[in-house]
Formats: C-alpha cells, sequence, structure tokens
C-alpha cells in the first residue's frame, strides 16, 4: 500500500525544515527509511501503511507549530505590547480600508459639512484608506434597501474597518410618498409589512435595533470590525429639552453593549464639547444658517475630532493604530 502526501504538506514541511522538509514529514511519520517517490503534483512513500488520516494529523501539527512560531517572534511578550492579532488586511501587506456608512451628517454637499467630509487627514494616509459612503436622507433601512451597503461590503476585505452612524432620519414616516424612510422605534425584532410607493414593492419594514444588528453582522461576516456611532447632537435648545435623536443615540448604546461591539458615543462626546458655550455660539460656530441639524466646516471638524477623541479610549480595537501621529487636539476648535 502507497500513502501519498500532497504538495501542501511538501510545501509546509519546507516553510518549517527548508531543504530537509521531505525528511522531516518522514520522520513525522516515522518512515525515516522509506524512499519518497513523485507521480505528477503528489508524493508517495510506497509500500507504506499508514492512512491519509496521519497525513491529515502532521499537516495540523505543522500548522499549529507555525503558530507557535508566530507568536514566538522577537518582542512579542515585551511589557505593553498588544495582544491582539494583526488586522488580516495589514497582515498580508494590503493597506486596510476605513469605511464610513451614514448620513448627510457623515457626509453632505454645498454649505454643510459631514464629519466623514474633513476626517481623513486625521488618519495615517500610508497605512491607511479611509473611503466616505455615507448618504444624505438615508436610514438606518434606505442604506440597505436602496443597495448602498452591498454595494459597499463588495468592495470591503478582511481586516477592514466600517463606521456605522444612523438615526437622524430613522424617525420619518415607513411609507410615504416623500421618503418612505422611517423604521420601528426600539431595539426589537417586530416587523411591519408595508408598501413602498417610492420602490414600487411590498417592503417588510424593522425596527432601529434590528437594522443596527444586521450591519454588525454582515460586517462580521466578512471579517470587518464594525463601530457604532450614536448619531451627533443637533443643535441644542434652551432651555435643553430632549431630542428625538436622542432616543436614537440610547438605542445604539444598547446595541453595542448587547452585541459587543465597539462604540463612539458621538452624540455624547460632542455635547461635552459645547459646555460653556451658549446656544447663539453653538449656533454660529457649528451649525450652518440653513437649519439646526447640519454643521459648518467648524462644526464637522468637532465632530469629526471628537471621533478620533472616542477612538483613542477604545479598549481591543486596532483602528485608532492608524490615526496620524500630528493629529491635532480638540482645543484648537475653541
Amino acid at each position: 500500500m502507497s500513502t501519498s502526501c500532497s504538495t501542501y504538506e511538501k510545501d509546509m514541511a519546507r516553510k518549517i525544515g527548508g531543504p530537509g522538509g521531505i525528511t522531516m514529514l518522514k520522520r513525522k511519520l516515522g518512515a525515516e527509511n522509506h524512499r519518497v517517490v513523485r507521480r505528477g503534483k503528489r508524493y508517495f512513500v510506497p509500500d507504506y501503511e499508514k492512512s491519509l488520516f496521519d497525513f491529515e494529523r502532521v499537516r495540523v501539527r505543522i500548522q499549529n507549530l507555525l503558530l507557535v512560531l508566530a507568536l514566538a517572534l522577537p518582542g512579542c511578550f515585551l511589557a505593553g505590547c498588544e495582544t491582539l492579532p494583526p488586522p488580516l488586511a495589514a497582515a498580508s501587506g494590503v493597506k486596510p480600508t476605513l469605511f464610513l456608512a451614514g448620513d448627510s451628517t457623515v457626509h453632505t454637499m454645498g454649505p454643510r459639512t459631514g464629519w466623514g467630509d474633513v476626517i481623513v487627514p486625521f488618519f495615517d494616509a500610508s497605512r491607511i484608506t479611509v473611503t466616505n459612503w455615507a448618504r444624505g436622507g438615508r436610514s438606518s433601512r434606505t442604506f440597505q434597501t436602496e443597495g448602498l451597503w452591498d454595494k459597499m461590503l463588495a468592495q470591503a476585505r478582511p481586516g477592514d474597518f466600517v463606521l456605522i452612524q444612523f438615526g437622524h432620519n430613522d424617525g420619518g414616516p415607513l411609507d410615504d410618498t416623500n421618503r418612505a424612510r422611517g423604521t420601528l422605534p426600539g431595539l426589537g425584532n417586530e416587523s411591519r409589512e408595508i408598501y413602498n410607493p417610492i420602490q414600487q414593492r411590498q417592503e417588510v419594514v424593522h425596527t432601529y435595533g434590528w437594522y443596527l444588528r444586521k450591519y454588525i453582522a454582515d460586517a462580521r461576516a466578512k471579517d470587518v470590525t464594525p463601530i457604532l456611532c450614536s448619531p451627533v447632537p443637533r443643535m441644542p435648545s434652551w432651555p435643553s429639552k430632549p431630542m428625538d435623536v436622542d432616543r436614537y443615540a440610547a438605542w445604539s448604546r444598547q446595541v453595542a453593549q448587547s452585541e459587543k461591539v465597539p462604540m463612539l458615543d458621538l452624540n455624547r462626546i460632542i455635547k461635552r464639547h459645547y459646555a460653556g458655550l451658549t446656544t447663539n455660539e453653538i449656533k454660529t460656530i457649528y451649525f450652518t444658517p440653513l437649519d439646526n441639524t447640519h454643521t459648518s466646516v467648524a462644526g464637522a471638524q468637532l465632530n469629526a475630532g471628537c471621533v478620533v477623541e472616542g477612538l483613542r479610549v477604545l479598549r481591543d480595537c486596532r483602528l485608532k493604530d492608524y490615526l496620524a501621529p500630528d493629529s491635532m487636539p480638540l482645543s484648537f476648535h475653541r
């Protein structure tokens, strides 16, 4: 009986044993005194009664040994060394991509500016690419149902990152003839079937939390790291009162906690930077005269700086490793 050794095992053996890889493999099998014969792309140990299962066991052992060698590289156990494995894109030598998924507060045109439009300089462009897929007027629902999410994911590779921020447009009607972009409030699995007059088809609409969980699951399925962002605040009112967007911020926090994903609580971080300013000052400096939702360039820079501020304190999230070393502190916005 002859047992075959595929080129895979041969190549794996060579990585460990160099030119003596086949010798090492025969030693593992206890077949040092048997010759190896090549037939096409396969290698045989003639008259050696060992099953293919034994070769598979050796292959697994070799893989485990490679893993041990990789973990034992010099400097790996130095104090303070990051214990997370490197991103797959970085490990393969491919520069990872940071994708931005959101609404007009992340990307917009004209006098309004989204934070995603000004965030690129905060990252080291030689090590990571930032692409802004956010689209004005979209909710967590319509960014998916219009195909934007699927198109974005089609370009993503293992080791990439995606920042996800929705909520400003989720409170609208489910089936109006203008936008039909609303989601059901809350985090549950309830749904409602409606006729979508924009797309002229039946559609099952889910809760805000359901759509966020789908973003997370889809990204993880492609080995992309999802990072949730609570929606940025609208122009504060005086006297202060809860705003509709604030409940979406609370729901996004709950989803991030239940799904165990990194969270940038932009709603809270940005509001902290409004402290000490009057509503008139906040409006004049950070918002456009057009409305109380969209920011000026200065407001977009503040919000982008808050993204960076949130990233720097995240635990177990490698995206912060790609920040530009000379990113300016937020104090420059004042």
